[in-house]
């Protein structure tokens, strides 16, 4: 085949991967393993512009180019001013405006490729903006560290700056998409596109989008008196009651696609995120205090739906009550499927937060007791001892770095993400689908992109467990409110 033909082929891979992603058919992060390890690995994005290593250039007119590999389906671009950089958006373009950057900073950026043979990483370039000699310059806040900034922040003109920019990120639906840093400025043409793609219905729960923007912009309104954010919150506060099933749950994406995010979604706690929203705001604890009573009503009533339908979901293996899957169905309830790599089984992870939320209730039920009893002596049963989880140095690797499972009485105990619902054994699965028994088993990209084990159930056991029992055996059962802990 001649080379302008290999060329044409290329680009009909790539149209038609793209449109497949457009289309919600499948999801971005379903994606087929990188094959077998004795298979070369293709080289990845290339020629950055700005050169890496590049220092002095004008922090207002950046512009990040790259070229793609040749049969790349999207780019997932990561940057900031922090070495690994954080993950910003991904595209089918190959450039990217930042807006606006800081004066005398460095940079740092990678590419990520996906292509039809799995995620190509990779490498992390780095440039330097001009600035004044002696300038220091503080970073700008990512939008990951935008709801952990001291209360005064929030009135202040880059708060409001970034609130105003989250307003333009917002769905006609009421909803957010994820995985944008929001807080980078905008430009001229990055409005314009915003503004073009309100009819998008890519909004969504994951990874903490919706209800965080609506925290943000609640706690904007409130600090800066500023009541024109109002009816942004409002929208999105209907979007999560319009998105919630009549059985009491919630998808990770809605309008609803076809494919496995419309299933009931705990996974990365996509629902006990909504639900500890709207309990604030069925309760108007400030800063929801403005809130009107039909819609603190509908809030109570959905947070009502979503506990039963956490007690009915817990499974139940031979007649004993244990944790929850990361999914489940939305019709028969049962544990299933959703990635490739997240198998039905009990979740070491989500089960957690699950727990947390409902010990944050005030009067629990006999059922609400009872499905914490036996979900935390589920986790002391399945505890992992005598092992602990290192991250080693590997500059040989793409990312420069492996995890490995080590013996270690000394350890502390740790929990696996997925466990074998029969059998309660550790489950780490790949891109290509297969239950593997070893951690060292599941290959590259995913051993060290996913979190297989953990602490997770460290605090729960040894902190609010106790001190939930202390509340319970008191008969002082109306709970401090327990915000789920972030995970990563």
């Amino acid at each position: 085949m001649c080379r302008a033909s290999l060329g044409l082929y290329a680009a009909l891979i790539v149209f038609a991967s793209v449109a497949t992603l457009r289309s919600g058919k499948c999801s971005i992060d379903e994606r087929p393993n990188l094959g077998n390890d004795s298979q070369a690995v293709p080289p990845g994005a290339a020629t950055p512009q700005p050169a890496d290593g590049t220092q002095r250039i004008d922090p207002a007119t950046v512009v990040l180019r790259w070229a793609p590999v040749a049969n790349a389906i999207s780019h997932r671009l990561f940057f900031g001013p922090a070495d690994p950089p954080v993950f910003r958006e991904e595209m089918t373009r190959v450039r990217y405006e930042p807006g606006p950057l800081a004066s005398g900073t460095a940079y740092f950026w990678r590419i990520d490729e996906l292509t039809a043979s799995g995620i190509i990483v990779g490498r992390t370039w780095r440039f330097t903006t001009a600035g004044m000699a002696g300038q220091v310059t503080v970073p700008a806040v990512s939008w990951a560290q935008c709801m952990d900034q001291p209360e005064g922040w929030y009135a202040t003109p880059e708060a409001v700056r970034i609130a105003e920019d989250v307003l333009l990120y917002q769905r006609r639906t009421g909803g957010w998409p994820k995985n944008i840093d929001m807080a980078v400025p905008l430009s001229p043409d990055g409005r314009q596109r915003l503004a073009e793609e309100k009819p998008q219905t890519d909004s969504t729960l994951d990874n903490g989008a919706t209800t965080t923007q609506i925290r943000f912009l609640t706690r904007v309104s409130a600090a800066s008196k500023q009541e024109r954010f109002r009816p942004a919150i409002t929208s999105g506060l209907r979007y999560l009651l319009e998105a919630q099933y009549p059985n009491g749950g919630w998808p990770q994406y809605y309008p609803l696609r076809d494919d496995y995010s419309r299933q009931i979604t705990f996974n990365d706690d996509a629902m006990v995120h909504v639900l500890e929203l709207l309990k604030e705001v069925a309760q108007a604890r400030p800063p929801f205090g403005f809130i009107g009573q039909p819609m603190q009503a509908g809030a109570a009533k959905a947070v009502d739906r979503g506990v039963q339908l956490i007690l009915k979901a817990q499974i139940r293996v031979k007649g004993k009550l244990t944790a929850w899957c990361a999914q489940h169905d939305a019709v028969t309830l049962e544990p299933c499927k959703a990635r490739a790599y997240e198998m039905p089984s009990l979740s070491g992870r989500e089960s957690v937060s699950i727990i947390l939320f409902l010990m944050a209730i005030e009067r629990p039920t006999t059922e609400v007791v009872r499905a914490i009893e036996s979900a935390v002596e589920w986790f002391r049963s399945v505890a992992i001892k005598g092992s602990r989880l290192v991250r080693k140095s590997d500059p040989a690797t793409p990312r420069g770095f492996d995890y490995e499972l080590i013996a270690d009485p000394s350890a502390p105990s740790i929990w696996a993400r997925f466990y074998d619902i029969a059998t309660n054994r550790p489950m780490y699965v790949g891109r290509d689908g297969v239950i593997k028994e070893r951690l060292a088993d599941i290959e590259y990209e995913r051993r060290t992109g996913y979190t297989y084990l953990g602490p997770f159930a460290s605090d729960l056991l040894n902190k609010d467990y106790p001190a939930w029992k202390k509340r319970l055996a008191a008969g002082a059962v109306s709970t401090p409110y327990i915000t789920v802990r972030r995970r990563e």
